[in-house]
């Protein structure tokens, strides 16, 4: 429902724009970047969502919200396999943060070595 009543509010914004102004915001269409835009879409948007709902049927909400800290890490990891960026250590020292802190906001790993 949210990226449907996102879509929609871009097509009325868009419509608009184009109404008040000269310019369109449309571009050429195209099969290919239309295909390619429903494949995300469809695919890949609806595969992550039913993965969501699937997780936070399991694992609860807030081990669910402990997700979104890792795209950070995510898109550093991603940005220097894929765009040759460079890992500094101001980088790897966050990323590690990021990593400690999940730790510690999960709890297993501090049950752990408390048990011992």
């Amino acid at each position: 429902m949210t990226i449907t009543m996102g879509a929609l509010m871009m097509v009325g914004l868009t419509s608009a724009i184009a109404l008040t102004s000269d310019q369109s915001l449309m571009g050429e269409w195209n099969w290919p970047a239309g295909v390619a835009v429903a494949c995300l879409g469809l695919f890949s948007t609806a595969s992550a969502y039913l993965i969501y709902y699937r997780l936070l049927a399991q694992a609860g909400v807030v081990n669910t919200s402990l997700v979104s800290f890792l795209v950070p890490l995510s898109t550093l990891i991603l940005g220097a396999a894929f765009l040759d960026e460079r890992l500094d250590a101001v980088s790897l020292a966050g990323m590690s943060l990021i990593l400690a802190g999940l730790a510690v906001l999960d709890g297993r790993v501090l049950k752990s070595l408390s048990a011992r």
